[in-house]
């Protein structure tokens, strides 16, 4: 009745599903989204940079995305004085430029 190809693929999809379901909604309530949207660019800037210098891929990628969870990680660590920082900086930049035409 099914081809043979659809119901592999069927049953990958519901495997799938019922393994990053639970995953995803872990990420999300451990606020973590931003966490792995993070690594997932950093895999991507990985990959340009091995075409780009001729390096092995896989090596590359892994070094920038472990480069990038350490860096992370550090941030995490220091907690409020990083954001109390940026917004510092935000606002003397909002405050210097107040006087441009909008």
């Amino acid at each position: 009745m099914l081809d043979d190809f659809f119901l592999r693929a069927l049953i990958a999809g519901v495997g799938l599903a019922l393994t990053t379901g639970p995953l995803g909604c872990f990420i999300v309530w451990r606020r973590m989204a931003y966490f792995g949207d993070t690594m997932a660019h950093s895999a991507l800037l990985g990959v340009a940079l091995s075409l780009l210098m001729q390096f092995n891929l896989i090596l590359s990628v892994f070094l920038v995305a472990a480069a990038v969870s350490v860096l992370l990680m550090l941030l995490q660590r220091r907690g409020g004085r990083m954001r109390c920082w940026a917004f510092s900086r935000m606002r003397r930049w909002r405050s210097a430029s107040s006087w441009l035409p909008s």
